[in-house]
């Protein structure tokens, strides 16, 4: 039976993820409709431009910032599979070269941060204190001794 960890929330990730998509790209195409209106609909490659950093750029940073991150930690025998908000995303590494620590991020959310020999770091999304360090924990447990 595998040992299965969870942080944060999927599904009010999709949520948060959906809306702030909906919400700039809104006000993306309504900036480049604008700057189409005022400029006597010329042709401009400049607003199509402006309207998509309007959209990408402030997605971008809500997801990098907030929703990035696994949301799964899988220990399955000597495996560690670690799941994203988006399915195709899976990262497996070995369980014997990991090792495993909490970290505090903004405003009293943490994070598990998962370290292996080679120098990479894996981040979990955000959690509450008391979830992770449960995590941490239950993880350490299955975790070889050094």
């Amino acid at each position: 039976m595998p040992l299965i960890l969870e942080f944060g929330s999927r599904s009010g990730s999709w949520f948060a993820l959906c809306l702030f998509t909906t919400i700039f790209a809104i006000l993306g195409w309504g900036i480049a409709r604008e700057v189409r209106r005022r400029s006597d609909g010329a042709r401009l490659m400049s607003r199509r431009v402006l309207g998509l950093a309007l959209f990408l750029g402030p997605v971008l940073l809500i997801y990098a910032s907030s929703l990035g991150g696994f949301y799964e930690a899988e220990v399955d025998g000597p495996i560690l599979r670690l799941h994203y908000l988006f399915p195709a995303s899976t990262v497996e590494t070995p369980l014997s070269d990991v090792s495993a620590r909490a970290r505090p991020w903004a405003r009293g959310r943490w994070r598990l941060v998962v370290a292996t020999p080679s120098g990479a770091e894996y981040e979990s999304a955000t959690w509450h204190r008391a979830s992770i360090e449960e995590s941490l924990a239950r993880l350490n447990k299955v975790l070889p001794r050094r």
